[in-house]
């Protein structure tokens, strides 16, 4: 009976011994030392029997050994192989720490794309480590077009689990949002403020010149202009020939919204043929309307020197008078004075 106990108890020695698991908590007793000081060279020959056997957690183990040099010769390639192998398994600790290695280049090219790969698939199983790094990459633009929405997203994750760095960087985002904002508000505002003068400047020449329109505006107001710069003056000239009326704030507004729309084409220019052949279009749209215009003026002349105080006529010496198209107001008031 004594016997049979004993093959028994040797058995299951025997179970135990070729057990992954237990394989595995063998290596965690000697890498944290059970009281006494950690024995990293025993801990990493139980995770490597563990490792070989599958057991996804001794493989992350063993990586970490081999990745700092605990109890093995440090090992980036070894690290790798283990890392891998667990990952695959969705450990989801060693798909951060592959994020990290291929974010470094530790050991492997560097490559921010397979980084964001294993970034995500731990930030998706929950890892707070993981949904910070992803939410990094998402602000700076690293492997992944830059996405400040998803960036905030994934560090809110992070900062929920008391991740202080993913706090602290929601905290530089949100202010760098705030700078970039007044940033934006100041440009849009330059650019209206410049559109603005541009038109006015352009609406002054246009109603106070008898010669070629376009002529005086080239010596007067496209001189040594910059591309984005002569872009607006075209579109300022080009609302300014075109508007009868008094030009309000929903002229400038469509003024710049024709800016707008242009200005990615632009920007998408490189060589000088290029610039000239597309400002080129601009250039003939303005002056199309500036000999639009002259021919209004042309006939308001004639129509004041006929008879100064017909309709046209009036309307004619108003608008020479104002340096500038006439409000409803102000052709209503012509319209009565009219004989």
């Amino acid at each position: 009976m004594r016997l049979e106990q004993e093959l028994a108890r040797k058995k299951e020695e025997l179970r135990l011994l070729e057990d992954p698991h237990t394989i595995y908590q063998f290596g965690l007793l000697a890498f944290e030392g059970d009281a006494e000081k950690p024995n990293y060279s025993e801990a990493a020959t139980w995770f490597k029997i563990s490792a070989e056997q599958g057991h996804s957690g001794a493989q992350h183990n063993l990586a970490l050994m081999y990745e700092e040099g605990l109890g093995v010769p440090q090992d980036y390639a070894q690290s790798l192989k283990w890392y891998l192998k667990a990952a695959e398994q969705g450990n989801a600790e060693s798909q951060n720490n592959l994020g990290i290695t291929y974010l470094k280049g530790q050991g492997v090219q560097q490559d921010d794309i397979e980084s964001l790969h294993w970034f995500s698939k731990a930030a998706e199983q929950g890892l707070a480590p993981a949904q910070y790094f992803l939410g990094l990459m998402y602000s700076l633009g690293r492997g992944v077009p830059k996405d400040i929405h998803n960036a905030k997203y994934w560090l809110h994750l992070a900062a929920t689990q008391g991740l202080e760095k993913a706090k602290e960087l929601i905290d530089e985002l949100i202010a760098e949002e705030e700078v970039s904002a007044k940033n934006d508000n100041a440009e849009i505002a330059d650019l209206e403020a410049k559109m603005a003068t541009f038109i006015d400047r352009a609406t002054r020449i246009i109603y106070t010149t008898e010669q070629d329109l376009f002529r005086v505006l080239e010596e007067s107001l496209l001189v040594d202009l910059n591309p984005l710069d002569l872009l607006i003056a075209y579109i300022a000239i080009d609302t300014a020939a075109s508007t009868r009326w008094q030009v309000d704030q929903a002229d400038r507004d469509i003024a710049l919204k024709t800016f707008y729309e242009a200005l990615p084409s632009l920007l998408d220019l490189r060589t000088r043929e290029e610039y000239t052949l597309f400002l080129e279009v601009h250039r003939l749209r303005a002056q199309a309307n500036l000999l639009k215009f002259q021919i209004d003026l042309l006939i308001g002349k004639t129509a004041y020197e006929s008879d100064e105080h017909s309709y046209e006529g009036i309307l004619y010496s108003t608008a020479r008078a104002k340096m500038g198209p006439l409000s409803q107001e102000e052709r209503q008031k012509a319209r009565a004075l009219a004989s």
